[in-house]
């Protein structure tokens, strides 16, 4: 009797349940920021005349119908609303975002990064730079320029962005290009032969401000993950181009290699942008992506030193062409490969951190053990043990890590919809033991 009891009280919750129509709350606006109109949009714009005591408005969806919830100090009123009625209200909104009420629909998602990357490219860089280009003699007012310098230049963009866009994606570019800015000016100042100290920050410290800038107009464009692929190919560039010209000719000009450097830095971040832009890049790929560039070159500076072959490490010619030609070939190797492992899945921050954690623990395990190996030994002889014995675990590290976050089939991106429904009939049958042909869940694939 109490399992009949229980089945008829189970039918009869799931009967309700199903005449109840679930409601879900709608946007006010196109971009789908705004889910309450609140009294302060209200007093600026006058779209609901609801009187003065108007207090905030909600939008919600049930099946096909919109509904238009008003809060004032009277109580609470419902009014339908048509499909051409709801259009027209996001149409009024969206103006209303565009002009008066600017602020209210920005995207300031990526403000905080901004500003918190800002305080050691301000305390590492800006703060140094206007100390070392306006060289005071007197300590304490070095001291009190470089602090108030480092406050200014945290400050600036803290009041410039407080009523502007700011995606995730423009706060990353912005810090990318503001320190890449730095080596771009040491090259630029290189290449045009500038040989006073001041002179030379002077353009670094304008190039870091022009990185900044530039940056933040131009990552308005992309996804972070995008953003990322693109600055990371710059960094990339900055050394790969100066690698190549170095396998060409033995020794190259100074003015060559900056010449090189700064080509590298247009050249990777065209490529870059070629590779990221419009592609769907999950969060983990460019964590995965720089930890496989990173350890291409890694793999190429240990096999070199562990099979050169010297007699000492003074004989080993760390900056001749096969040096660079094994840095510029596992480089680009490992950006390929890191590209190729990453292509269908849909890793996420943790995922690269992941991969990043094992392959560089796997380097200094590596180390370790090739240091208790020739602990015997000296000079090139533990050089290229220990070279050797990191390489293997770099390469090991990255390989574990790289299996453990690709053994996930949950991880690849997959069009499959998968959807599973409770049949109340079904269920309240079951839970009262009755043999029946009705089943408790239906599923589509």
């Amino acid at each position: 009797m109490k399992n009949y009891f229980l089945g008829f009280s189970l039918l009869l919750i799931s009967t309700l349940a199903l005449g109840q129509t679930m409601e879900t709350p709608v946007s006010f606006d196109s971009s789908g920021k705004i889910l309450e109109w609140d009294r302060k949009m209200e007093a600026k714009a006058g779209l609901f005349p609801e009187g003065p005591d108007f207090d905030r408005a909600l939008l919600w969806k049930a099946d096909s119908a919109y509904i238009l919830e008003f809060f004032s100090s009277k109580g609470r009123v419902r009014k339908p609303l048509t499909l051409a009625g709801l259009d027209s209200l996001k149409v009024s909104v969206d103006a209303f975002l565009a002009g008066q009420g600017r602020q209210y629909g920005l995207n300031q998602e990526g403000r905080g990064d901004l500003l918190w990357w800002q305080i050691p490219l301000s305390l590492g860089w800006y703060g140094p730079a206007v100390v070392a280009i306006a060289d005071p003699d007197n300590s304490s007012v070095g001291t009190g320029l470089y602090l108030t310098s480092a406050a200014a230049t945290y400050y600036i963009p803290f009041l410039l962005t407080k009523n502007s866009q700011i995606t995730p994606a423009q706060a990353h570019m912005s810090i990318a290009y503001g320190f890449s800015g730095i080596f771009a000016g040491g090259a630029l100042s290189a290449l045009l032969g500038v040989d006073d100290y001041r002179g030379y920050c002077g353009i670094m410290l304008g190039t870091s401000i022009s990185g900044q800038i530039s940056g933040f107009s131009w990552g308005k464009n992309f996804t972070k993950p995008q953003a990322q692929i693109i600055s990371q190919y710059s960094d990339f560039g900055m050394v790969d181009l100066p690698l190549f010209i170095g396998v060409l000719a033995n020794d190259p000009d100074e003015k060559l290699v900056s010449a090189a450097a700064l080509a590298g830095m247009g050249c990777g971040t065209y490529l870059g942008h070629r590779i990221a832009n419009g592609k769907d890049i999950s969060e983990g790929e460019p964590v995965i992506s720089e930890t496989s560039g990173l350890t291409g070159m890694g793999t190429g500076i240990g096999l070199y030193v562990a099979l050169a072959g010297k007699d000492s490490i003074g004989d080993l010619d760390l900056s001749g062409r096969a040096m660079c030609a094994v840095m510029l070939a596992g480089n680009a190797g490992g950006l390929y490969l890191g590209h190729k492992l990453s292509k269908g899945y849909n890793f996420t921050k943790g995922d690269g951190l992941i991969v990043e954690g094992a392959t560089y623990g796997g380097a200094l395990l590596g180390a370790g053990i090739g240091f208790f190996a020739a602990q015997s030994g000296t000079g090139a002889d533990k050089a290229r043990v220990v070279c050797g014995s990191a390489t293997l675990g770099l390469l090991g590290g990255y390989y574990l890590g790289i299996k453990t976050v690709r053994n996930q089939e949950h991880k690849r991106f997959s069009k499959l919809d998968i959807n599973f429904h409770g049949v109340p009939l079904g269920l309240a049958l079951a839970a009262s033991k009755t043999k029946t042909q009705i089943p408790w869940i239906t599923g589509s694939f």
